[in-house]
């Protein structure tokens, strides 16, 4: 098991199709905690999507 530690969707960018089992994320869900800071709708959207793609593009078929 590893961690890794940065830029989200610049480490990402980094690890190879399909080569991992198993992505647990915790992204900012932008629904106004006090830690956060609320953006409008399309403009989290704009942002997070290429993430997902990311994340779909490394996740094993069978992973999770």
């Amino acid at each position: 098991m590893s961690f890794i530690i940065g830029d989200s969707l610049e480490e990402l960018k980094k690890i190879k199709d399909s080569s991992i089992n198993l992505l647990i994320t915790s992204p900012p869900y932008n629904i106004g905690k006090k830690y956060e800071k609320t953006k409008d709708l399309q403009e989290y959207l704009n942002e997070f999507i290429p993430i997902i793609k990311e994340i779909y593009r490394v996740l094993n078929p069978n992973g999770s």
